[in-house]
C-alpha cells in the first residue's frame, strides 16, 4: 500500500475507534520518514492543515547496525552492513566514512533540508522544540538498546503531554516502532505480530495523576490488507 493510502486508513481508524481526527504530525529527521508522513497527509487531505514537524527523538536507532549500513567500506544501505563488512567483522575506523565520528545529530535533515526534497509533499515547519539531543552519539559512543527504549518512550509521552487531548500521527522506523510498542504496552512486540517497516499502531492513553496509562487499540501489519 502506498503512503497516501496510509493516510486514508489513518482517517478511517480514527473514526473506527471514535478518536478525534489527527491535529499534529511528527516525523523522524531521516528523509524516508518525511516522505512517508507527508504522503500520508496527502491521503488525509490535511496538507497545510495539520502542522508537520521534525522530532529528532523519532530517529532510527543510533547503533552499530545503522552506522555500518552507510558508513562501512562498501556500504549499500543494508542494515548491519554490506556482506563484506557485516556487524562482527573487524573494521578500522580510518576505513569508514569519516562522518561516523561526527555528532549523530549533525547528520540529520534540518527543516530546511527536508523542505528541499521534491518527494516530501507537505511543508515541514520549524516551530517545534525537539525533545532529544543526538549530539553525544557517534561511532565511538553508540546508543544502547536500553537508551533507545528510554528515548522513544520519553519522546512519545512528551509529545502526548504537549498536546493533551489531541490525536497525533508520528512516523518512525522499524526498530524504534517495536520499542515504542513494548514501552507503551509492556508486552513483547512479537505478541502483536511483526511491526516491521510497514505498520500502523493505534494507541490511546488515560491520564492518571501525572502519568499516562497506554492501551494498544489496534496493530496493523503487512499481513493485513491495509498495511502502509
Amino acid at each position: 500500500m502506498r503512503s497516501v493510502d496510509a493516510g486514508v486508513r489513518i482517517t478511517e481508524l480514527a473514526s473506527q475507534f471514535s478518536l478525534s481526527p489527527p491535529t499534529r504530525a511528527y516525523t523522524s529527521p531521516l528523509k524516508r520518514c518525511g516522505e512517508t508522513l507527508s504522503s500520508a497527509l496527502v491521503g488525509m487531505n490535511k496538507v497545510g492543515a495539520i502542522p508537520l514537524n521534525i522530532e529528532v527523538g523519532l530517529v532510527e536507532s543510533i547503533n552499530e547496525d545503522w552506522y555500518r549500513s552507510w558508513g562501512a567500506p562498501g556500504a549499500d544501505s543494508t542494515w548491519g552492513g554490506p556482506p563484506t563488512c557485516r556487524k562482527g567483522t573487524p573494521v578500522d575506523v580510518s576505513d569508514m566514512d569519516p562522518r561516523v565520528l561526527e555528532p549523530a545529530g549533525s547528520l540529520y535533515n534540518t527543516t530546511e533540508m527536508m523542505n528541499s526534497y521534491d518527494t516530501v509533499r507537505a511543508p515541514v515547519l520549524g516551530d517545534h522544540d525537539v525533545m532529544f539531543d543526538a549530539t553525544p552519539y557517534n561511532w565511538n559512543n553508540l546508543e544502547t538498546k536500553k537508551n533507545q527504549h528510554t528515548r522513544l518512550r520519553s519522546v512519545v509521552e512528551g509529545l502526548a503531554k504537549k498536546h493533551l487531548g489531541e490525536s497525533l500521527v508520528v512516523c518512525s522506523h522499524g526498530g524504534p516502532c517495536t520499542h515504542i510498542y513494548e514501552e507503551l504496552t509492556g508486552e513483547r512486540w512479537e505478541q502483536a505480530g511483526p511491526c516491521g517497516y510497514t505498520a500502523i499502531s493505534v494507541y490511546e492513553y488515560e491520564v492518571v495523576g501525572e502519568e499516562l496509562k497506554w492501551k494498544n487499540l489496534k496493530h496493523l501489519e503487512k499481513n493485513d490488507d491495509y498495511h502502509v
